[in-house]
């Protein structure tokens, strides 16, 4: 069973081959997995989302089901879930933690996944390409859970001398700044370059 944006259907649905989808988004998901699953639930759930969605993933897991959770959602916790569900086993995955403390092992993840690629196994995601002067255009779109795939800013082929990025802006030591919806990883590192 997959659920996503309602963008992400056809792909998933066509290209992918998962035959069941509901949109991850909506409230009542949770109870068309339960239709769909015969009442039984999920037995492991992949959590990207935020908080708002956690009372809906739990209810679609099944008994004893296993919730692995990369949002890093800062609220989230073992106890938090086991307090709402004891059955279920609650895991938090931090990949960029794992690279941290054990860069061979994801060297060698990585090196499996690229000769699953090489063979034909695995096919890369869709990309959608936007010029540098659409950046607001594509970050709407990745925030409005519009796209399939990954977004790709490309250096605009078109840029003149009269354009707006000729010059950045600058970044003043003295200043602060405000880092609004932040906490995912382009946030987390525009804060660190900041910093």
């Amino acid at each position: 069973h997959a659920t996503a944006s309602q963008a992400k259907h056809q792909f998933l649905t066509q290209d992918v081959g998962f035959p069941i989808i509901s949109d991850s988004r909506t409230p009542g998901s949770s109870r068309r997995v339960l239709d769909q699953t015969k009442q039984r639930g999920v037995d492991v759930l992949l959590n990207t989302l935020g908080e708002e969605f956690l009372e809906e993933n739990l209810a679609a897991l099944a008994p004893g089901g296993q919730y692995v959770d990369l949002s890093k959602s800062p609220a989230r916790s073992q106890e938090e879930i086991q307090s709402r569900r004891p059955d279920v086993r609650y895991q938090a995955l931090d990949l960029a933690g794992y690279l941290e403390e054990d860069p061979a092992r994801i060297r060698r993840h990585l090196g499996e996944l690229l000769d699953r690629f090489e063979r034909g196994e695995l096919h890369p995601l869709p990309q959608t390409q936007f010029a540098l002067d659409a950046a607001v255009e594509a970050f709407r779109s990745l925030q409005s859970a519009k796209h399939v795939g990954k977004a790709l800013l490309v250096p605009n082929a078109n840029l003149d001398e009269s354009s707006s990025f000729e010059k950045p802006p600058a970044i003043r030591p003295e200043a602060g700044y405000v880092i609004s919806g932040g906490l995912g990883g382009l946030g987390v590192g525009v804060a660190a370059y900041l910093a």
